[in-house]
């Protein structure tokens, strides 16, 4: 259970950098400018890269994690798909 609440955070923090990189390199505070920007240019932000569809749907890509902990290492793949 743990691994997938990390797992998660990690999406909600690209998430919110992707919303705000993108309007801070934009200069624009509204929400359909910035998601228009998203659908045309995606975003490769510091964990990956995230590219949309026609649609605005997300593109399928696989996503890469690497947890190492005092345990030993585990690495995790996501393959995301619309």
């Amino acid at each position: 259970m743990m691994k997938s609440i990390l797992i998660h955070g990690r999406h909600g923090y690209n998430a919110f950098r992707m919303i705000v990189d993108t309007a801070i390199k934009n200069n624009t505070d509204d929400p359909e400018k910035i998601a228009e920007i998203l659908h045309r240019e995606g975003y490769s932000g510091a964990l990956e890269s995230y590219r949309f569809n026609e649609k605005g749907a997300l593109e399928a890509e696989e996503f890469t994690y690497i947890e190492i902990t005092g345990e030993g290492t585990d690495l995790y793949s996501i393959l995301a798909s619309n």
